[in-house]
């Protein structure tokens, strides 16, 4: 695994120990999934710009060689998405050969694909999205105006016929058969199950409580334990980070029992066992048994899920041992903040602007 490092505008990583692996030469870059992450680099000849995009493995290798590309995205499951000239889209295999052929659309009312996930990927069509297996095969005839990963044997969809109307998520299984759920709401954000359980709105008991809406259902649709928030981080590692209305942050477990009380500013997500904190303003490391790694002392500790897409963090989740970190040190006006890289147990390993 490479963290992305940058000199003079330009990207390149580092390992683990802070040694320079890839020299800055790219424009922008990705990060590592399955042994792959994107990088590119821009040209502008003659007054018109291109934007050439492939991928390095590990060891700073361009495995797929950078080509004149709009989209692509990272690998889930072996595949990735890529553009070709014609703007279709398909997906490759880790050494860039077509497995399913370009015929998709870049996207859809604004969103793309996150990837394959138990098999079967969401792909945009003109006119909806709708689901392939790992042959291209369509799953369903129906498309859909909203069309999530499949997580625990469901995924979260909306129907096209409803795209003018009030979007109505529900969850569908392999078959495209409908979920019937306890009565709910599934809010837009919704990534669906994570360890058998997904969070939902549930209905208004009093207004004293009508901000701690937000509950659990369990894969059958029923509800899965008592217990109303006001913020979930939804479950992930068998935890979820909650807060009720006026309180403090905490983490329960799938029986939504509290495995960390709930005394916290501020709790980041877990990444196998190690999650940032923030306590008088200040941030720290816990492990899921709430000890305490590093004390606080930094103004602000980033998830070492890395930086993914914020409606989806745990698209293919790897273990990371180093993540950004800010100093909490006094700086002059209009200076910028210096940002470094810590590993697992808080120690600083490299600067990110090198």
């Amino acid at each position: 695994m490479l963290y992305p490092v940058v000199r003079s505008d330009k990207y390149g990583f580092i390992d683990s120990k802070g040694e320079l692996i890839v020299e800055p030469t790219y424009n922008l870059v990705g990060r590592f999934t399955e042994d792959r992450c994107i990088v590119e680099k821009f040209y502008e000849i003659n007054l018109e710009s291109d934007r050439l995009q492939g991928y390095i493995n590990s060891h700073g290798e361009e495995i797929i060689p950078l080509i004149s590309c709009q989209f692509c995205t990272s690998f889930s499951e072996g595949l990735a998405q890529f553009e070709v000239v014609n703007g279709k889209v398909g997906f490759i295999d880790r050494w860039g050969k077509f497995k399913i052929t370009p015929q998709f659309e870049i996207d859809y009312d604004g969103e793309v694909s996150l990837g394959f996930s138990e098999g079967v990927a969401a792909v945009a069509f003109e006119e909806g999205w709708t689901y392939i297996n790992i042959q291209g095969e369509e799953l369903f005839d129906v498309r859909f105006e909203i069309a999530k990963r499949f997580q625990d044997g469901y995924a979260v969809v909306s129907s096209v016929e409803q795209a003018s109307q009030t979007q109505e998520l529900f969850f569908i299984d392999r078959t495209g058969q409908r979920l019937e759920t306890i009565p709910c709401k599934i809010g837009i954000q919704c990534q669906g199950f994570r360890n058998g359980l997904c969070e939902v709105i549930l209905p208004l008991l009093s207004q004293e409580h009508e901000l701690d809406r937000i509950g659990f259902i369990n894969t059958t649709g029923n509800l899965a334990f008592e217990g109303r928030f006001a913020h979930s981080s939804g479950f992930h590692e068998g935890l979820c980070i909650v807060k009720k209305t006026g309180g403090k942050f905490g983490v329960i477990n799938t029986q939504g029992e509290w495995v960390i009380e709930p005394s916290y500013e501020e709790i980041g997500l877990f990444n196998y066992g190690i999650a940032p904190f923030r306590q008088n303003q200040q941030w720290g490391l816990l492990n899921t048994l709430g000890e305490v790694i590093l004390s606080p002392q930094f103004a602000f500790i980033d998830s070492f899920i890395g930086y993914l897409r914020p409606s989806d963090p745990f698209h293919n989740r790897e273990f990371l041992e180093l993540t950004t970190a800010i100093l909490a040190e006094p700086r002059k006006k209009n200076q910028p903040s210096k940002q470094v890289y810590i590993n697992r147990t808080g120690e600083m390993i490299s600067s990110f602007d090198i």
